[in-house]
């Protein structure tokens, strides 16, 4: 559901910042990329990959998405819907503020004028302020470490080459005009919060560590490093006997309803050993949490099914059972109708 959620938000910006990019350029100038000093559109495509490739990835295969996972509750990755959502129409009034001022490149045009309303009137760079909220936002919504460090990347990338050249450009333009402007606005935020503070300390207190500071105070007491907690379970598997341990854990994490460290558990297993086949029927229970009254969602079926196709033929009569058990319950395509 959430990785959904997140590409909607993405698909939203980029269809509102398409739109607004294309009026600029119907009605102006426009400047060739080629003409930079620096290949600075080919920089822009490789980090517009990396920040799109694990917003898809968590759609498209959530499975294997699962090394960049956070263990994030629901309520603060509805905050990052939220936040993402809260970024679409802060980036139409940038760009609609901005009007036929709108460049692709770090170039000025020819009749520029200098934009000091709308939120230009507190920030000289509105826009990358506003995109880096939203990869923070979504880094929530998918609850991935990987892409709050790429949106961190891009932060030093845009604070340490982009801007630069962009104000040198601006200042050339514009001269005293636009140093004025400066001292008397912030780069990322408004003056009154700029200066050794920076935007990153602002997404991060903003977005971010309340959730952990939260999650912590309310999971705590049910941590998997409590063991003592956990129980003991007896489950014979057929895989190596190195396995069986670690396998019973996470058995025993799965009965705790820690659905997430459980998931975990089970992946390594099967790192470990591929041909373990009920490494992966643990895999597909840990999509069903049975705690919170819901049945699977579209992208928990999915990923469940993904896991179990690659079960083979090397389980035991007693695991192929169960196997086959939860097999049967996902189904093997569409919505199972799971109250039936």
């Amino acid at each position: 559901m959430f990785p959904r959620f997140g590409l909607v938000v993405l698909l939203g910006a980029v269809g509102v910042s398409s739109y607004y990019r294309h009026r600029a350029r119907l009605g102006n100038e426009t400047i060739a990329r080629r003409q930079e000093r620096v290949p600075l559109f080919a920089i822009r495509l490789g980090v517009a990959g990396l920040l799109v490739f694990p917003i898809i990835g968590y759609v498209a295969t959530p499975l294997y998405m699962t090394w960049a996972s956070l263990a994030l509750p629901s309520w603060c990755r509805w905050l990052g819907v939220i936040a993402g959502v809260s970024t679409i129409p802060v980036i139409a009034w940038t760009l609609r503020t901005l009007g036929q001022n709108v460049s692709e490149t770090v170039l000025v045009k020819g009749n520029h004028h200098l934009v000091t309303t709308g939120p230009y009137r507190w920030l000289r760079h509105p826009l990358y302020t506003t995109g880096i909220a939203l990869f923070m936002a979504l880094s929530l919504v998918d609850a991935s470490w990987f892409t709050m460090l790429v949106a961190l990347i891009v932060t030093a990338f845009v604070q340490l080459l982009v801007i630069p050249l962009e104000e040198q450009a601006l200042i050339e333009k514009f001269g005293e005009d636009y140093r004025a402007y400066a001292r008397n606005t912030g780069r990322f935020l408004p003056r009154m919060l700029s200066g050794p503070r920076s935007v990153l300390a602002l997404t991060l207190i903003a977005l971010f560590l309340p959730c952990q500071t939260l999650m912590g105070n309310t999971t705590d007491s049910m941590h998997p490093a409590d063991t003592e907690k956990l129980g003991a379970v007896h489950f014979p598997i057929s895989c190596s006997p190195d396995l069986q341990k670690s396998f019973e854990r996470g058995v025993a994490l799965l009965h705790s309803f820690w659905y997430e460290e459980a998931r975990k558990n089970f992946e390594s297993i099967a790192q470990q050993d591929s041909r373990c086949d009920i490494a992966y029927w643990g895999i597909a229970m840990t999509y069903w949490s049975q705690v919170a009254g819901d049945w699977p969602s579209d992208d928990d079926v999915n990923a469940a099914r993904q896991a179990l196709a690659k079960a083979r033929t090397s389980a035991s009569p007693r695991e192929r059972d169960y196997i086959k058990a939860i097999a049967d319950f996902y189904g093997t395509s569409g919505q199972p109708d799971f109250p039936t």
